[in-house]
């Protein structure tokens, strides 16, 4: 609201990019943005430690991001605020053992672990929705959706169809069994990475990623990374290379990556090593 404000973390490029177009509707508004905290370019890459949130008081929202996907860091604990705390679980959603009811609202583009992209799923508390400014244009308010059941207009069809197929998937498999395996998963790349001098992982150990692994060769031999890349895309292993931004090494395994294809990479980076190391 005009003269209020809104606190953003700032943990990598995903929540920078949130906090931006905040700043921009804070701006139109005649209100303020908090940064909550700033740790997006450390090194080794990370996510704020309990004491390093700095939430102002009496704000609209509290907005963070649960994963960083090019920095391959996670929060494993949300913090405490005083208001409504709103995440983007874009990359993770469904990954782990989370408590969404502490979030009186939460938003994920479908892309990576519920569905096709092209769309995303909004859960927020309908005292929240009612909140929202009604002069905005209609199909931008979520009261919009609530009241109508998210059937406002002919939603996305086809996507819905197969988010509805990807839960069927979830719940045959059960969360408990999907949230393990995916936790094994990434333990076995991070044994490997952990194992030897010639691989380096990007992310503090304490805030590593379970859905998107990264590290360097050698703490950053771009020859000997082309060399792996180059040969991984020959054995069928592809998108193995870190994002442009920060260069190095990227695994993503979400929810739908096979067992098997994380053994084919381990086995793959202990002969790579073998060879060159």
């Amino acid at each position: 609201p005009k003269g209020g404000a809104a606190d953003y973390a700032k943990q990598g490029t995903w929540s920078n990019k949130a906090l931006k177009e905040g700043q921009k509707v804070a701006a139109l508004r005649g209100a303020t943005v908090n940064v909550s905290c700033d740790c997006a370019k450390d090194i080794p890459t990370r996510m704020p430690k309990a004491d390093e949130w700095k939430w102002a008081d009496g704000s609209a929202y509290y907005h963070l991001c649960s994963n960083e996907t090019i920095a391959g860091a996670e929060l494993k604990e949300f913090p405490k605020v005083g208001g409504p705390l709103i995440c983007d679980m874009s990359s993770d959603i469904l990954s782990c053992e989370r408590d969404y009811n502490k979030f009186d609202m939460f938003y994920a583009g479908a892309q990576k672990n519920l569905g096709p992209s092209g769309m995303a799923v909004v859960a927020i508390k309908k005292e929240l929705a009612a909140k929202g400014d009604d002069k905005i244009p209609t199909m931008l308010q979520y009261r919009t959706y609530v009241d109508e059941n998210s059937l406002f207009n002919t939603p996305p069809t086809w996507g819905i169809y197969i988010f509805g197929e990807t839960m069927k998937w979830v719940k045959k498999m059960g969360k408990e069994n999907l949230f393990k395996l995916n936790a094994e998963k990434a333990k076995k790349i991070y044994d490997v990475i952990d194992g030897s001098e010639f691989w380096t992982g990007t992310a503090l150990k304490e805030f590593r990623s379970n859905m998107n692994v990264t590290w360097r060769i050698k703490n950053g031999d771009e020859a000997l990374e082309k060399m792996f890349l180059d040969e991984a895309k020959k054995l069928g292993m592809s998108s193995l290379k870190g994002h442009r931004s920060v260069g190095g090494l990227r695994a993503s395994i979400y929810n739908a990556f096979p067992m098997e294809g994380v053994d084919a990479l381990v086995s793959f980076m202990k002969d790579f090593e073998k060879k060159n190391g």
